[in-house]
């Protein structure tokens, strides 16, 4: 009877993290995160029990979770079990369960800065896709594909990857994924140097992140177009975009997400202090440490 009940409670606690995650880019994430510390334990070990019985399930909810891990620090752990999951049960894996690992793993990768590992994952989620693969899925490894071309200077080739994104999610009525595909397409126009196209595309980009509440899109938004009126020389811009992210950053103190945007902040801030903006980097830098999760 007790390891019926387990086993319940495992399967409901499973089932509240995967709805949870899969909300987390447009939840408030305060009510979402508070006290992760409390559960998030027992969700892993629910998560690696399953996967003695059921690998392939196990593997595809490991993949459905990776963002709420990574918000809660434990990206490197699930990135390694995902791993061995593909090599110790590689034939018990399904090619949509390959295809949604290699999706996660590949964003798990570009979150820790390493973007030629992002790219082979995302290649590999690409060749697995069946004929039949939701236009979702598609669209999500090409925005992703496109951002590891990008990070890598491949710029032509990311455009057209990104482009490629933009026809298969217009099949689709997602519009964060929408809005993501277009900030990352006036990224690589700000890469190119194109910057009137690359200032549209932001800020329209931005307005439709705001519309569906991701707080971190927004974020990266307005972190590009400070960049890119650095790079204009447009200083009273610059302030203002750089005063709209700190009132951003503030109204998010001390959630996750503030950690995972911490690589684009830190760009931001070396940019605005080796470019003549001392004062405002300074006081830029005060407000990234003092959002930051202390845990």
């Amino acid at each position: 009877m007790r390891s019926a009940s387990l086993s319940s409670y495992r399967s409901q606690l499973i089932a509240w993290a995967t709805e949870l995650a899969s909300q987390l880019r447009t939840a408030t994430e305060r009510e979402a995160l508070d006290h992760a510390d409390l559960w998030i334990d027992d969700v892993y070990r629910s998560l690696l029990s399953l996967r003695q019985e059921h690998p392939d399930r196990a593997a595809m909810l490991g993949a459905k979770l990776w963002r709420l891990f990574s918000r809660i620090g434990l990206a490197s752990r699930l990135r390694a079990d995902l791993e061995s999951m593909l090599l110790d049960a590689a034939d018990e894996i399904t090619s949509e369960t390959r295809t949604q690992v290699q999706l996660a793993l590949g964003c798990l990768a570009l979150n820790s800065g390493e973007p030629s590992n992002a790219l082979a994952s995302l290649q590999s989620a690409s060749q697995s896709l069946d004929a039949h693969a939701d236009p979702q899925t598609n669209a999500e490894i090409k925005l992703h594909l496109a951002t590891a071309k990008r990070q890598l200077g491949g710029l032509n080739s990311a455009m057209g990857i990104a482009d490629e994104a933009r026809r298969v999610v217009a099949h689709t009525d997602n519009d964060w994924l929408t809005a993501s595909i277009e900030l990352e397409r006036a990224c690589i126009l700000t890469s190119e140097g194109d910057a009137y196209e690359a200032q549209s595309l932001l800020e329209k980009a931005k307005a439709e992140l705001t519309k569906v509440g991701d707080a971190e899109g927004v974020a990266l938004a307005t972190v590009e177009l400070a960049l890119l009126h650095v790079k204009r020389e447009q200083p009273s811009a610059v302030v203002d975009h750089v005063m709209h992210l700190e009132a951003h950053l503030i109204r998010h103190a001390g959630l996750p997400i503030i950690r995972v945007l911490k690589g684009s902040l830190d760009k931001l801030k070396h940019t605005l202090l080796s470019n003549g903006y001392e004062d405002l980097g300074d006081h830029f830098s005060q407000t990234i440490e003092e959002s930051m999760p202390r845990k």
